[in-house]
Order: C-alpha cells, then sequence, then structure tokens
C-alpha cells in the first residue's frame, strides 16, 4: 500500500524547488500571492506573468482599473497585487523558471555534444530560439580544453 503521508511531502519539494527556480519579479509576485492564497496559486501566478509578458519589460501602473491592459491580461486581482508591489515602475519580466532554462541549456548541451543534429534542428526540437543554441554552443567551444588559451606560448 503506497504511502499517503510521502505525497504530500513530495509535492512540497516539487512546490520548493518551483520557487527557487523563479527570479526578479515573478519571484516576488509568487511569494505575494503566496502569502493570501497559497504556494499552487502563487506558482500559478508567477507562471501566468511569465507566459503573458516574459522577456519583456513592463510598466507598472499607479492603480488597477478593469481597462488597464495589465488587468485585461492578467485579470483585475494578479495585476493589482503587481501594483502593491511595484507601483508606477518598469520591470523585466524573466521568462520562466530559472531551472526550466538550466534544464533547457543542458538538453542543448547534450544534443550538440552528440553531433546528430544541427544547431536549427535542436531549436525546432527543444521550441527555444537558434541564437540560445549558437551561444551555447559558442560557450562550450570556449571551454575545450584542447583549445589554446589567448596566453600560451606558440612554440619558436
Amino acid at each position: 500500500m503506497p504511502d499517503r503521508a510521502a505525497a504530500p511531502a513530495a509535492g512540497r519539494q516539487d512546490d520548493q524547488a518551483a520557487f527557487d527556480g523563479l527570479t526578479g519579479i515573478l519571484r516576488e509576485l509568487a511569494e505575494a500571492v503566496a502569502a493570501e492564497r497559497g504556494r499552487e496559486a502563487g506558482l500559478a501566478a508567477a507562471r501566468k506573468l511569465a507566459e503573458t509578458y516574459g522577456g519583456r519589460t513592463v510598466k507598472i501602473p499607479q492603480k488597477v482599473t478593469d481597462k488597464a491592459p495589465i488587468a485585461k491580461a492578467l485579470g483585475k486581482a494578479l495585476a493589482a497585487t503587481l501594483v502593491e508591489l511595484r507601483s508606477g515602475e518598469s520591470v523585466t519580466v524573466p521568462l520562466g523558471i530559472a531551472a526550466a532554462q538550466r534544464r533547457q541549456r543542458a538538453e542543448i548541451v547534450r544534443l550538440l555534444q552528440a553531433g546528430e543534429f544541427s544547431e536549427n534542428e535542436i531549436a525546432a526540437r527543444l521550441r527555444c530560439h537558434r541564437r540560445t543554441v549558437e551561444r551555447v554552443a559558442k560557450a562550450l567551444q570556449c571551454k575545450d580544453p584542447r583549445a589554446p588559451s589567448l596566453f600560451d606560448r606558440l612554440p619558436d
């Protein structure tokens, strides 16, 4: 018979890992919403903000109205929480959970090292930008222990 007490503990660990992966305004929002409505609601709020505005700078209004674009996109309650946190500020919203980005980069590294796919194919397969794959590939080349350092002396 399965241990029913272990399941909630595992869920809390997953929630904590998800919270730990949040950065910037996503974490602030998740913590504020979680304090009022619970951890799941906090994570859902951060996810919604990232999905809607991730990678962009957003002007948080001084007050929330039904016609405010942020209220239309996120809902009035979530927009009101953002106003409480950062009223009148311009904030850059992270693309999402940092842990997911780390996993994606690790998968890019694995596929690049396997040498079976082009950068375009990797980008399509992982649903990311080709430039992301290029940056990871460039970083891998820089870390190649066989590559000479700029400071190595060349033979005479």
